[in-house]
């Protein structure tokens, strides 16, 4: 960034002195009598002589008066935040006074803010307009204070005014500049004062010129100030309502924010007390990265929907935000969440239940997360900001991958059961852990039934035997792969496929069938009424199943 050189007036060897109103000025700023000296310039400000700021000289003579004392008025319209210069070079009156003086909306007396030195032969004022007026520069005698002597003779008054000082911007929201993103303003504080004492009221306060633009939540934008003749500038956000959101407080000349919701907001440029001289000229643009556009939503019901294996872009912005997404689950499938981080180093990464609270979350911790559901549904991925990592705010990439081997295909209850076929394999999977999966078959009193199992990526499976209402026959604990069982009864019965309790992880596939040994199946009856005919001489076959036959 450049800095570029004070004003000329400034650096200029100066000697100081005072600016002051003599009693018989005062006087003279009062409405006129109806007599009064002949003069070269009015002696009150209504008869002032109008002069041009744009590098006018006027001649003028200070002359005897009436009142012993002559004063000549010059008017000027004067542009808030202009510098304006006055120099009196003496001619033959051997010294004078020079001010300026404030308009007549605002009474009697010299204006604040000027800037009085002197030069051999020449009286000099600098002076920055703080409003819009007209104003006036005086143009006194002087006096010896030993003899009373009051010193007459010519001079001339040159004017210019420095115009990159003009206050181009307004100081308040509802006068703001428009801005266009990665466009650069040209501006420049002035007026500053530095003085919390001076009386700005009607006298105009210290500038703050006002930027506006839309903002959009999440996306970060950066305040980027170029240095003029300016040494310093304070840069400030402030929202519609004008409460501030982040400051540089005059340190620097860049500032990074980020919009916490899409609305309205101000880019305030003003001095700073941090520098000496902070009046001069600056140019400042705003441009936004907009990979931080915050582009879903924070709640369930407008969630973005989740594509299987697709990847979603997204930004964690700003630090408070929620990012939801929804997917439909059905129970036992094992979902894998992952993110690739952007300019983000991680995120947290959390499921979220259909209606209220959280399902999973890895805490912040890594970039992935795996989650078995434990029902079918619609459950939401919330992305937020990672407590664990330095840089939390920033973009990313989501995926989301489902393994059906794991989905629960049958019903964990006897009445809704699928049916099995003798010597046919039928796979399931154990998910999620309290999972039991139930098959249903016709057996025949005194059947011998062999139930087999053939693990997939389960450790182990309990294989079980259960009536219509979920009572159990016989179990295997977990312990082994198979199961026999002779059927007490013909009746409908149910093989239960579960998790072992001894199992710490028992999450995974398996097959199951079941066959059943028809050799001793109870062929006759267990009463005189049904009894089998026997004929002479005949064998006939029979077999003792169950043991009560």
């Amino acid at each position: 960034m450049r800095n570029l050189a004070m004003p000329f007036s400034a650096a200029l060897a100066i000697i100081m002195v005072p600016i002051f109103v003599s009693v018989f000025s005062l006087i003279h700023l009062a409405t006129p009598p109806s007599a009064q000296a002949a003069d070269d310039h009015g002696d009150y400000r209504n008869l002032a002589t109008p002069i041009n700021t744009i590098g006018s000289v006027v001649s003028g003579s200070i002359d005897g008066s009436s009142t012993g004392i002559d004063i000549d008025y010059f008017s000027f319209q004067a542009q808030r935040g202009v510098r304006y210069s006055f120099i009196v070079n003496l001619g033959t009156v051997q010294s004078a006074n020079l001010q300026v003086v404030n308009s007549i909306d605002r009474g009697i007396g010299s204006s604040e803010g000027q800037f009085a030195y002197e030069r051999t032969g020449q009286l000099l004022v600098d002076w920055i307009a703080r409003t819009n007026d007209t104003y006036f520069v005086e143009v006194s005698a002087d006096w010896d204070p030993l003899s009373g002597q009051v010193f007459l003779g010519t001079y001339t008054l040159q004017v210019s005014a420095d115009t990159t000082l003009l206050d181009r911007h307004g100081d308040s929201r509802d006068a703001a500049t428009s801005m266009a993103f990665g466009n650069r303003y040209q501006g420049a504080i002035s007026p500053w004062s530095n003085q919390p004492d001076i009386d700005v009221g009607v006298h105009g306060g210290d500038d703050e010129d006002y930027f506006s633009f839309l903002a959009s939540r999440g996306i970060k934008y950066t305040i980027d100030a170029e240095l003029g003749t300016a040494t310093g500038l304070t840069l400030s956000v402030r929202d519609s309502v004008g409460d501030l959101e982040k400051t540089n407080d005059g340190v620097g000349i860049t500032m990074d924010w980020v919009a916490p919701a899409t609305r309205l907001y101000h880019v305030v440029v003003s001095g700073t007390s941090r520098v000496r001289e902070p009046v001069g000229t600056y140019a400042v643009k705003v441009t936004a990265n907009t990979s931080l556009v915050d582009r879903h939503s924070e709640r369930r019901v407008d969630a973005t929907p989740i594509s299987f294996g697709n990847a979603h872009q997204g930004a964690v912005s700003p630090a408070d935000d929620l990012d939801f997404f929804s997917f439909q689950t059905r129970r036992g499938v094992m979902y894998s969440i992952s993110i690739e981080p952007g300019s983000a180093e991680t995120v947290n990464i959390a499921v979220h239940q259909p209606v209220i609270g959280t399902a999973a979350s890895n805490g912040g911790i890594g970039m992935s997360l795996d989650w078995l559901a434990p029902t079918d549904g619609t459950y939401y991925v919330v992305l937020s900001v990672s407590s664990q990592v330095r840089v939390g705010v920033g973009s990313y990439t989501l995926r989301v991958e489902a393994d059906n081997a794991l989905i629960d295909r049958h019903s964990g209850t006897p009445g809704d059961a699928t049916g099995i076929n003798f010597g046919s394999a039928v796979a399931g999977a154990i998910s999620p852990a309290e999972d039991q999966d139930f098959f249903g078959f016709l057996a025949k009193r005194g059947v011998s039934y062999t139930v087999e199992s053939e693990l997939g990526s389960a450790v182990a499976v309990s294989l079980s035997i259960a009536d219509a209402d979920g009572n159990i026959e016989v179990s295997n604990g977990g312990l082994g792969s198979t199961l026999e069982w002779i059927a007490p009864d013909d009746n409908s019965y149910y093989v239960a496929v579960s998790a072992p309790s001894q199992i710490a992880n028992p999450i995974g596939t398996y097959t199951v069938k079941i066959e059943g040994d028809n050799t001793l199946l109870d062929r006759h009856g267990e009463a005189r009424a049904d009894a089998t005919s026997i004929n002479f001489g005949n064998a006939t076959a029979g077999a003792i199943s169950p043991p009560k036959d």
